[in-house]
């Protein structure tokens, strides 16, 4: 049977400000980056066998400021429940 769109879980679009840090010895070229990036996540089950794909890439820390608490909050549920980010 087709999914009626209105047992999709609805979208929602949150801002949090951040800052970004990387390990030590590697070099960000944040400034190239866009002022705004999009943050997908997805359940963690789906990444794992990707993790070849991965291999050569970097990993960056975001660090949220606690401006807008109810969007802090609903970002620690999604990553609570399973889900991880790209």
């Amino acid at each position: 049977p087709k999914n009626n769109p209105s047992d999709l879980p609805q979208k929602v679009n949150r801002s949090l400000a951040c800052q970004v840090s990387s390990q030590p010895g590697e070099t960000l070229q944040a400034d190239k980056w866009p002022s705004k990036l999009m943050m997908q996540p997805i359940p963690q089950q789906l990444l794992v066998p990707l993790g070849p794909l991965f291999r050569n890439s970097r990993t960056v820390g975001f660090h949220f400021s606690n401006n807008d608490q109810d969007a802090l909050r609903a970002l620690y549920r999604v990553m609570e429940g399973g889900f991880v980010s790209i």
